[in-house]
């Protein structure tokens, strides 16, 4: 990194895509997870259950031991036999019917895990991504709120004063928003003295109205890309 306009358009574009890339991801797995939801489970049909589970009777059926519409809910108590279940209806009778009559309701547990851990390791990776470009984005303004010689001291104090109220402005602003996520990281602290002594440089000034130098224009320039940034991470 070297402090200027093409580091400050490189993390720009940068922000961009891993934008894009999280967009895209997320609409693929929000629509795996919406699938996941109406995943039958098949598994569950052939594997003897170890608790009792709520079914659904795909049918109106009756028999000397139990009777239902379709509809009921109902539930499975026994599937060791692949072709009769033993079933409990909502009146508490028991009886062995049919297996092909009755749902095993959506979803399966496995495939909403599935979708679920998808979520979470897409939120890994936007995390891991956010804090890549947040350490950048801090070292990039650390060479941007370098340390003034007096030379570039006497020029800032000279800024006019429209422009030293937007420059404080913007510090503000920069200084609160990264200070919500990045209060600890030490090179933030770093940052945050810069920024302090460039506040104290540009409040002790005298009033003044030279605004046409190339050094305050490339530093204001700096300054609002700065900004610019920040809005774009957020």
């Amino acid at each position: 990194l070297q402090g200027d306009r093409m580091d400050a358009k490189a993390i720009q574009s940068e922000i961009k895509d891993v934008l894009a890339a999280f967009l895209l991801w997320q609409t693929k797995i929000d629509y795996l997870f919406d699938r996941a939801k109406n995943v039958g489970p098949v598994p569950q049909r052939t594997t003897p259950i170890q608790e009792e589970r709520p079914v659904i009777a795909l049918t109106d059926y009756s028999n000397a031991q139990i009777s239902f519409l379709e509809g009921d809910a109902m539930y499975l108590m026994d599937n060791s036999d692949r072709m009769k279940w033993k079933v409990r209806n909502s009146s508490g009778q028991v009886g062995i019917v049919p297996a092909v009559i009755i749902l095993i309701p959506a979803p399966l547990g496995e495939a909403t895990d599935a979708a679920i851990r998808l979520r979470l390791q897409l939120l890994s990776l936007w995390t891991a991504s956010v804090k890549r470009l947040g350490y950048q984005l801090i070292a990039f303004m650390l060479l941007v709120f370098r340390d003034w010689n007096d030379e570039e001291v006497a020029l800032l104090q000279q800024m006019a004063m429209k422009d030293k109220r937007e420059l404080l402005k913007t510090l503000d602003y920069i200084e609160s928003t990264l200070g919500e996520h990045w209060h600890e990281y030490g090179d933030f602290q770093e940052l945050q003295e810069r920024i302090q002594r460039m506040r104290m440089i540009i409040e002790e000034a005298p009033e003044s109205e030279v605004s046409n130098n190339e050094f305050l224009t490339t530093v204001v320039v700096q300054v609002k890309t700065l900004e610019e940034l920040l809005k774009k991470c957020k």
